[in-house]
């Protein structure tokens, strides 16, 4: 694989500087060899859509650094397999890439994903701990899988603090809600 700091320029260049970057969008990612472009970007079928549009930013803000997408597999286990596969034959399929929290530090223990180096200020500091290995930045994050609890203030006073808390406020204030 080609070296991921593409990964930032296209993340970074497509909007998401809106998460909390300062780096601007036209500035020219740092990697050996100088350039950038043309870029390919994979994925899973799961954040296809999400991922496309990042593109499409990306190539009508960029004309003359197009970038792809090309779908993984459906299945994590096989999306890792191949990822695997393509850093482990020093392929150059993909530039940047989607792949799982849990992932980072196996990626980046055997080299296949160099460090980024980025302002990470305004993201969730837990989302950036999992894009770490060895307390130095190997990804950064695009879907966090991070659940909110929205409450209705005419209805709960203060917000629980526990689910205990939920689960009664549910069980005895709100007639007719369940737990």
């Amino acid at each position: 694989m080609k070296a991921t700091h593409i990964a930032a320029a296209l993340a970074l260049g497509a909007g998401l500087a809106g998460c909390g970057s300062t780096t601007p969008a036209n500035e020219p990612a740092a990697q050996e060899g100088g350039g950038r472009g043309p870029i390919t970007f994979l994925g899973g079928k799961f954040e296809a859509e999400s991922v496309q549009k990042i593109v499409d930013a990306w190539n009508a803000a960029h004309p003359d650094e197009k970038a792809t997408v090309v779908l993984l597999p459906e299945s994590a286990d096989e999306q890792r397999r191949k990822l695997i596969q393509s850093a482990q034959t020093k392929s150059d399929t993909g530039d940047v890439i989607l792949m799982d929290a849990v992932w980072t530090s196996e990626f980046a223990a055997n080299r296949w994903v160099d460090e980024l180096k980025l302002d990470t200020t305004g993201f969730l500091p837990t989302t950036i701990e999992t894009a770490k290995y060895r307390d130095k930045l190997y990804a950064m994050p695009l879907f966090t899988g991070t659940g909110l609890l929205y409450y209705r203030t005419d209805l709960v006073k203060e917000p629980p603090k526990t689910w205990d808390e939920m689960k009664k406020i549910c069980a005895d204030d709100l007639p007719g809600q369940r737990a």
